[in-house]
């Protein structure tokens, strides 16, 4: 039998955001047909990764845990790890952890994707590619690696010719949304999109949308607009089986 793959997410409470993760579980089943395929979460949100873990370490040696997630924070460094070894200790099976999924070229090109879908809003005029200031927002984390790894992902950004790119966070780190508007506005940008560098809808992107709409009001001379969230697509999907891969040629 194939080894299952188990996709560790974070976990939220936000409607959108849960029918986003089952919607990418169904995508990533059918690129993986022959494949267990099953969604453990972190928090708030069950079932927990060790518990799905559990119910197929039975049968499938090894269960691949692939982090849904971005960036390199503590649950991917401790977390989830952690979660794998405690689902395998009934039955003393393996777990395989996989790498999780920044920076990988095809988050790359859909975060591309998605702001240019910003600039060129058929509703409100398109912008220029030379003229658009880029916002990228990251979630923030007390792991300085994991803040690291998203500015180096906003100078690869910066390479497709846009104004400006400035990477920024929603929470924990600095600099954070709003200083980063400033600092766009202080550099003479007028037309800006603001790119969450995130995977679903959820409570940050909400912190997002609400700093910026706080900052634009006092600032009419800008135009501002938010880019989509990366969502549950094919290309997320198929980064998912790639790591699941990756994981058993270890």
């Amino acid at each position: 039998m194939k080894p299952a793959l188990v996709i560790a997410a974070h976990g939220t409470r936000h409607g959108v955001g849960v029918e986003q993760c089952h919607e990418l579980l169904d995508r990533v089943r059918r690129q993986l047909p022959q494949t267990t395929v099953e969604m453990g979460y972190v928090e708030l949100v069950e079932p927990s990764i060790d518990q799905v873990v559990d119910g197929l370490s039975a049968t499938h040696e090894p269960v691949v845990v692939a982090p849904l997630m971005l960036g390199t924070g503590a649950h991917v460094r401790r977390d989830i790890p952690q979660a794998a070894r405690e689902g395998t200790l009934r039955l003393g099976r393996r777990a395989v952890v996989a790498e999780h999924l920044s920076p990988h070229s095809r988050l790359v090109e859909l975060l591309h994707v998605r702001i240019d879908e910003a600039r060129r809003d058929p509703a409100r005029g398109e912008w220029t590619v030379q003229e658009t200031t880029v916002v990228l927002a990251g979630r923030g984390s007390a792991v300085a690696r994991a803040n690291d790894d998203h500015q180096r992902l906003a100078a690869r950004v910066g390479g497709r010719g846009y104004a400006r790119v400035l990477g920024c966070f929603v929470q924990v780190a600095d600099p954070d949304v709003t200083s980063a508007l400033h600092q766009a506005l202080d550099g003479g940008a007028r037309r800006i999109v603001i790119a969450p560098h995130l995977l679903f809808e959820g409570r940050v992107n909400g912190f997002l949308h609400r700093d910026v709409a706080a900052w634009t009001a006092t600032h009419p001379e800008v135009e501002a607009r938010i880019a989509d969230v990366l969502g549950p697509c094919d290309e997320l999907a198929e980064v998912l089986v790639q790591r699941y891969r990756e994981a058993l040629d270890y």
